[in-house]
């Protein structure tokens, strides 16, 4: 049983991102509890960074990849090509944050925190190559590697009973991540191109990751800029403490995802024999699911301050209202679920794009004015507002195509 259940793809990336999420989130609640409140802020705001230099490399690399990587003839060049590209921005990108540190250090950050970037954006793209190419056991062994690196980092550092500074700590990480990256390499096993090869697939990922590029951009920003503002503004203080309500969401976006991949592709086949039956399948799953979305963010409010407690330590309790507020704003992306998976099935993509772009207009008109007269309590405003205007713009879009969700909602 437990032979095939592992032969099984499906259940082979249901248990990566176990594995994955799981992790990310142990390490989080012990860096909450171990580093102070300020230290954690600085953390976060490099994780920031990260997520947003992936963004943007996954739209140039990875993304057309994933799309293209079925009918390349020539599957080895193909890979190689992007191995090479990514190799080559993440060594550009290595000379650029040294000269950045060398001639404008940052106050309790050094050289470190850029290995760590740079190797946590490489074991990323091996995964995503991994998972494009169907590989689902050379995933889990990947991650598997990292999550063993970055438990025995935390086991050292809470056996060692002292404390520990970012750089050491950057340093530690950074390293935890080398042995999936050696797996992933030797498995991938890149060589040379040839020169006409490396021009094709260089004109194929510029045509198509230039649009991607931007929608990354803009879709990072619109999603954290009252997030990095908040640290710009209010501090490192302020950023941990609203960095940490948004990592304890974080397996709420596991299970928005996971919805999303089973609901996505049921709803299209549906939609293929009939719009209105695919419209009645998106809005009875919405609704079951729901119903234990809907206990969870209650249990959540209700002992919002124990939670938080108990995730970061005495000093994050006076942050309890984080989490009430988190509490809406989940529930607004939740609600948005079906919206999106409209528009992904009516091939709407650029409404993506257009969407993200008026709400970080947005954030880029108020969020100065939020967060110096209301602090946090301005930045979760200002979050809740930019999911209430995406839902708003993505609805009239689904409604000008006769795609009414809202009445088979009503009369379900």
């Amino acid at each position: 049983m437990l032979k095939r259940l592992l032969a099984n793809n499906r259940v082979l990336i249901i248990l990566d991102q176990a594995i994955f999420s799981g992790t990310s989130f142990l390490l989080t609640i012990f860096l909450a509890r171990t580093l102070s409140i300020y230290d954690f802020g600085i953390y976060s705001g490099v994780v920031l960074g990260v997520f947003l230099f992936i963004s943007l490399t996954s739209a140039l690399i990875i993304q057309p990849f994933q799309v293209n990587i079925g009918n390349q003839e020539n599957k080895n060049a193909y890979i190689s090509f992007t191995f090479l590209s990514q190799s080559t921005i993440l060594c550009a990108s290595s000379f650029l944050l040294f000269c950045f540190f060398i001639f404008h250090p940052i106050p309790g950050l050094s050289l470190s925190a850029c290995f760590f970037i740079l190797f946590y954006a490489f074991h990323d793209y091996l995964r995503k190559v991994f998972l494009a190419l169907d590989k689902a056991k050379k995933v889990v062994v990947l991650d598997l590697f990292c999550s063993a690196g970055q438990i025995l980092v935390i086991l050292v550092i809470f056996t060692s009973q002292k404390s520990i500074s970012l750089d050491a700590l950057f340093t530690k990480f950074a390293f935890a991540y080398l042995p999936s990256i050696v797996f992933g390499v030797i498995v991938l096993k890149p060589k040379g191109i040839p020169i006409n090869l490396f021009k094709e697939f260089s004109k194929l990922h510029f045509i198509q990751g230039k649009w991607l590029f931007m929608t990354a951009l803009v879709q990072w920003w619109s999603g954290n800029l009252f997030v990095v503002a908040s640290g710009f503004y209010l501090g490192s203080r302020a950023l941990g403490a609203l960095r940490l309500a948004q990592s304890l969401f974080g397996v709420l976006n596991i299970l928005l995802q996971t919805f999303e991949n089973y609901v996505l592709p049921q709803t299209s086949l549906y939609f293929a024999k009939n719009k209105g039956l695919a419209i009645a399948y998106l809005a009875k799953m919405t609704k079951y699911a729901g119903i234990v979305f809907l206990l969870f963010m209650i249990f959540i409010f209700i002992f919002s301050e124990q939670v938080m407690e108990i995730a970061g330590g005495a000093d994050f309790k006076e942050y309890a209202f984080l989490l009430k507020g988190m509490t809406i704003l989940y529930t607004l992306i939740y609600i948005c679920q079906p919206i999106r998976i409209g528009i992904r099935i009516l091939h709407l993509n650029n409404y993506f794009f257009y969407g993200y772009a008026i709400t970080l207009a947005f954030s880029i008109l108020f969020s100065e004015y939020l967060l110096t007269h209301f602090s946090l309590y301005g930045a979760l405003c200002g979050l809740i507002v930019s999911q209430f205007l995406l839902i708003i713009f993505w609805l009239l879009i689904l409604s000008k195509k006769q795609f009414y969700l809202w009445k088979s909602f009503i009369s379900f």
